[in-house]
């Protein structure tokens, strides 16, 4: 019974994260890319976290204190928000996670796959923002391809030394492209729920009007 009392408080606690910043006064588009915005950033949170007790497992420490770091800091996007700063809560989203991925790249090179993970990054951009917020929306989508492109076409002039071998590499690969499509098929999940729920909504107001009308 404690543990299933335990585990409710947990995914009330979770469930209350993804609705910091929502306000009233926003549209019902506003609060949902708000809670998009919680929602990507707790589920980097999620995914980003273990790999602080699996790298000084394999003999890096410091790798392991820089994810709490970075994972700390994702926390800001919740502080973000709470405070009703949204656009800049949107881009530490997808700002702080290609922090992170350059960070590690340094250390592991192109051979790690962790540039893979920039592909979902750069999908943010057109969901996160309006299609009026044209300069955020480049921005957002310029970090990620231009960080992409250069690790590519230079990765190997970029990295200030390799922390692992050949075989923990491939292994990282795998791990990032795996986690690449954990974060595609999220987003686009977000995505298809947040235009049904803004249909929906839709439907509903014409209802309502044509009920006056009647």
């Amino acid at each position: 019974m404690t543990i299933i009392t335990t585990a409710t408080k947990l995914i009330t606690l979770i469930k209350k994260l993804f609705l910091v910043g929502i306000n009233k006064n926003n549209s019902k588009q506003d609060n949902s890319k708000i809670i998009i915005s919680n929602i990507v950033i707790f589920a980097a949170m999620a995914i980003t976290l273990p790999f602080s007790m699996i790298y000084p497992f394999l003999g890096q420490p410091f790798m392991g204190i820089g994810i709490v770091i970075l994972v700390s800091t994702y926390s800001s996007v919740f502080i973000l928000n709470n405070f009703q700063k949204y656009n800049l809560a949107k881009f530490c989203t997808i700002s702080l996670p290609i922090i992170g991925i350059i960070t590690y790249f340094l250390f592991m090179g192109p051979s790690s796959g962790v540039h893979f993970i920039l592909f979902p990054s750069a999908m943010l951009s057109f969901i996160l923002f309006h299609p009026k917020e044209k300069l955020w929306i480049l921005i957002s989508l310029l970090l990620p391809i231009t960080t992409f492109i250069i690790f590519e076409l230079f990765g190997e002039n970029v990295i200030i030394t390799i922390l692992f071998n050949s075989n923990i590499l491939k292994l990282q690969n795998f791990v990032s492209i795996l986690i690449s499509f954990v974060f595609v098929l999220l987003i686009i999940k977000l995505y298809i729920s947040q235009q049904l729920e803004m249909f929906n909504f839709e439907l509903e107001k014409q209802n309502e009007i044509k009920s006056e009308l009647s």
